[in-house]
Formats: structure tokens, C-alpha cells, sequence
């Protein structure tokens, strides 16, 4: 009997491992909702510090491994960036005809050592444009809903952090558009923090650039551009926004 509950467990181990295996790394638009057995398990094998979060491991594990080819490993962010923007997205701009959701361009063709963080406020498809295989870690989502990439090669994304797939205290647009007092700003600011960390980059040098139903973004080394064109200033910068929260970012380096 006890042979037969070993053989049994040994089973299930092994049946678990494949399945952690296969897991995809990225969110698809339009998914369905994972158990919570799934969210557990992609919440277990999230790296780096919940960073990269998975999605839904039936339907559509077929995309799921086509996208998961567009991970950068952790320590890429660094290596190939030395700045990372915020672009906050207030709106979207309409949904075009066959599509499920809006869709904005991400232009990567100036970005040079510049990366770009993109903080969302629902389901949408970022289509990425003049990419190239030597780009790594260029882009990187947060917010609580799932999104699509489109034209992404290899290791073109950071990472990203969605409440939908069980992203704890993930950061939305309204965190920053709306005053509603500390526990927004504080949410804002650890989502910054963790982006910073990840990227080595100092809280003062992440310039905040906020956009209402961009069709297209574009990435330079120093600063976003886009149609229409964001709203930003030299003073709109993380580490000035969260000097409350992180007095010492107005001066960290």
C-alpha cells in the first residue's frame, strides 16, 4: 500500500513539474481566467520579484510560448539600458474595425539605451515597431488588465506586473492622474520602486510622460514623443513625484 501512494506521488510530481514547464510567461488578450490552483502557480514561479507574471494555461498556450520567446532574463534591463521613461496612458484612443481591443504603436527605432515603461489602464494590443534582435529589455507593462504584443522579437520585453494575473498592489494611471490621498501615491511609488530596482536606474532620471489616446509612441534616449504628443516636464520625474513617500530619491543618483 505504501509502495502504491510513493508511485502515486512520485506521479504527481512529475506531472507538476512538466506543468510549471509549460507555463507562459506573458498574458494574451482575451483569455480566459486561470483557476486558482493555475493563479498559485504562476504566483510561485514569478521571476523576478513578481516582475513577469504568467496567464492562462489552456487555450491559449499555443500564443503563450510564441510570446514567451520576447522575455529578456533578469539581468538584461541593465545591461542594455541606461534610462527607463514612464509612459501613463490616461485613455485609449478608439477600437479599429476586426479588433478586440485598442491598439497603440510602440516605436522603438530611437530608443538607444533608453527603455520604456508603460502603465496602462486596460486591455489593449502594443504593437511594436522598427524593433531590432540586438534590442533587449526595451519594454515593460504594468496596470490590471491583460494586453497583447505584436511584432516583439526575441527578449524585446522586460517584463511586466497585472493585477488581472495576480499581481499584488500593481500601480494604475489613476494612481498618478488622481489625488486621492497616500495609499495611491504609496502604490505608485513601490510599483516605481520595484521598476528602478530591476533596471538599476536612479528615481530622478525616470521622467513621466503622460498620454490620452496615443496611437503611437515613440521611444528616444531622452525623452517619449507620440501622436498626439505627451504631456510631460523636466521636473515630472518619479523621484520628485514620490519624494513624500522616498525622501531621499530627490538626491539619490
Amino acid at each position: 500500500m505504501k509502495i502504491q501512494h510513493l508511485i502515486l506521488a512520485l506521479m504527481a510530481l512529475f506531472l507538476l513539474s512538466k506543468l510549471v514547464d509549460h507555463l507562459p510567461t506573458f498574458i494574451v488578450l482575451g483569455g480566459a481566467d486561470p483557476e486558482e490552483r493555475d493563479i498559485e502557480i504562476l504566483q510561485r514561479s514569478a521571476a523576478p520579484g513578481d516582475i513577469v507574471i504568467g496567464g492562462d494555461l489552456k487555450g491559449l498556450a499555443d500564443v503563450a510560448r510564441r510570446l514567451k520567446a520576447t522575455t529578456a532574463s533578469p539581468d538584461e534591463p541593465t545591461l542594455y539600458n541606461r534610462s527607463l521613461h514612464v509612459a501613463i496612458i490616461d485613455s485609449y484612443p478608439s477600437v479599429e474595425t476586426g479588433r478586440k481591443a485598442p491598439v497603440i504603436d510602440i516605436d522603438v527605432d530611437h530608443a538607444e539605451k533608453a527603455a520604456i515603461l508603460v502603465i496602462s489602464p486596460g486591455p489593449a494590443i502594443f504593437r511594436i515597431a522598427n524593433a531590432t534582435l540586438e534590442q533587449r529589455a526595451k519594454v515593460a507593462f504594468e496596470g490590471p488588465s491583460p494586453f497583447e504584443i505584436e511584432n516583439g522579437p526575441e527578449r524585446i520585453l522586460a517584463g511586466f506586473r497585472i493585477g488581472a494575473f495576480g499581481a499584488e498592489d500593481f500601480t494604475s494611471p489613476r494612481d498618478y492622474l488622481e489625488n486621492h490621498g497616500p495609499d495611491r501615491t504609496r502604490r505608485f511609488c513601490n510599483a516605481m520602486e520595484r521598476w528602478a530596482k530591476l533596471f538599476d536606474v536612479s528615481p530622478r532620471q525616470m521622467r513621466i510622460f503622460v498620454y490620452k489616446a496615443p496611437q503611437h509612441i515613440s521611444v528616444n534616449e531622452e525623452f517619449l514623443g507620440g501622436s498626439p504628443q505627451p504631456k510631460s516636464s523636466l521636473s515630472w520625474t518619479v523621484g520628485q513625484e514620490c519624494r513624500a513617500v522616498y525622501p531621499d530619491w530627490g538626491t539619490r543618483k
